[in-house]
């Protein structure tokens, strides 16, 4: 999965890069201006780290290989754009963000089927009590699946935003900022996954037709999540490249949402491969074809990877000892091993939880993790510059898990430099869930409405 800083994106979307002149001082003062110029590309790394399953067995797939993304330095930036002569001018009034300062602005990732089947909010009165409660325990905001295969199900260029237009209000009305997630890839069969939302109808119609559109390892077994990338530039979809039905699908989710681009939405991922990740379906646990910790195979031999091959001639809540030893596993070396390197390139690193944990083992260690405290050096004041929390659920709005949520939240807050006392973080934490609490009770009662 990829993104890339909100002045890029919106350039890129676009079809022309912008670079942004913000000197250090201006980035104090909050102030930018923002043009589109010649490329320029500001990344930050988000580290997807494995985690473990809720009843503490391991999980059935390996370490999810860290994902690049990048993160929007203007979270709070009011975007606004004028065309004029086949010139894109963007003017930034920044602000920073509450607590951009110091501390770990915490963001909670959406059901995956936030968005019903026929483009409507699913369980619209939960999911708006829900929000309210997140706000109320001092969330920064949410993370949402833009889906492909819902919004431009039917055909080709034909793209229905209706549900995700009133998921996006909603959240601008609770105030809480949105990262939203290009996701081009099939939802159901991986770790987590509680919903199916297939590829859209016109793709599938064209990988029926087309078996090698599909990856496949050498045994013949084709894998359906995700478009192969030996036909990215080849057109195959209707008459277009799958990279240009990429664009134009970012384009218009550009062009319908422009108007929350800078102020609601701070953050654009783009989906790359299966499960949204930079990989390849090495290890399927359909069928039983994988467990872990197995040895993944070889995606190459659809005739279009091969004919590349001819012409070419994520785990921050996790501790190593909860592993298997067999499976060698050491989610806490990987969040070092991209830590150090992220340190090294002067990139900001955010992370993610790949399955929910509430227990208070994987929050502390979710803490650890985000202080970024890798080579012992307490006087190194890098923290993550965000964290994803997996995932708004009814098991999260259970009294004991939201009291360790809303815990959590308030210390990572509060950073890794705060001078207070736990015992004051945690009396100011209970105050958060009492008062949280009618709201908590409300969004569990609504989601029991179907």
């Amino acid at each position: 999965m990829a993104a890339i800083t909100l002045t890029n994106q919106i350039g890129v979307l676009a079809g022309a890069t912008m670079k942004a002149d913000v000197s250090n001082e201006s980035r104090l003062k909050g102030k930018s201006k923002v043009r589109f110029l010649s490329p320029s590309l500001s990344i930050n790394s988000r580290l997807k780290t494995p985690e473990r399953s809720p009843d503490g067995t391991p999980p059935m797939s390996p370490c999810p290989s860290p994902a690049v993304v990048c993160h929007s330095t203007a979270v709070e930036a009011a975007a606004s754009a004028a065309t004029s002569s086949g010139e894109y001018e963007l003017e930034h009034g920044l602000t920073m963000v509450e607590g951009s300062e110091k501390g770990v602005p915490v963001f909670v990732m959406m059901p995956l089927d936030s968005v019903k089947s026929e483009n409507k909010v699913n369980k619209r009165k939960a999911m708006d009590a829900s929000m309210q409660a997140l706000k109320c325990a001092g969330v920064e905001g949410i993370m949402m699946d833009v889906w492909w295969g819902l919004v431009e199900r039917e055909n080709p260029g034909e793209y229905n935003w209706g549900g995700y237009a009133e998921l996006l209000e909603m959240a601008k009305k609770h105030g809480l900022k949105v990262q939203a997630v290009m996701s081009f890839h099939k939802c159901g069969g991986n770790v987590g996954d509680s919903v199916t939302i297939p590829l859209p109808k016109w793709v599938v119609e064209e990988v029926d037709k087309d078996q090698d559109l599909a990856y496949t390892d050498q045994w013949g077994r084709r894998n359906y999540e995700y478009l192969s990338l030996g036909c990215d530039t080849l057109s195959v979809l209707k008459g277009r490249t799958p990279v240009q039905c990429y664009a134009d699908f970012m384009r218009a989710f550009r062009n319908t949402f422009s108007h929350l681009l800078g102020d609601t939405i701070v953050e654009i991922q783009v989906g790359m491969g299966p499960a949204g990740e930079l990989r390849y379906p090495s290890y399927p646990e359909q069928d039983g074809i994988w467990r872990f910790p197995g040895i993944g195979a070889f995606q190459c031999y659809d005739k279009y990877m091969l004919s590349n091959l001819k012409a070419a001639a994520e785990a921050a809540e996790m501790r190593d000892h909860e592993q298997p030893q067999d499976a060698l596993c050491a989610p806490e070396k990987l969040v070092r091993q991209v830590a150090l390197a992220t340190k090294q390139a002067g990139v900001a690193l955010a992370g993610e939880n790949a399955l929910p944990r509430y227990d208070d083992t994987a929050h502390d260690q979710i803490m650890q993790s985000a202080s970024l405290n890798m080579e012992g050096n307490a006087d190194d004041k890098r923290e993550m510059c965000a964290f994803t929390y997996l995932r708004m659920n009814p098991d999260l709005f259970q009294a004991d898990n939201w009291r360790r949520f809303v815990s959590l939240v308030k210390k990572m807050k509060e950073g890794k430099d705060v001078d207070r006392c736990l015992e004051q973080l945690e009396r100011e934490s209970q105050q958060f869930v009492h008062v949280s609490q009618p709201l908590v009770q409300e969004a569990a009662a609504a989601a029991l409405v179907h």
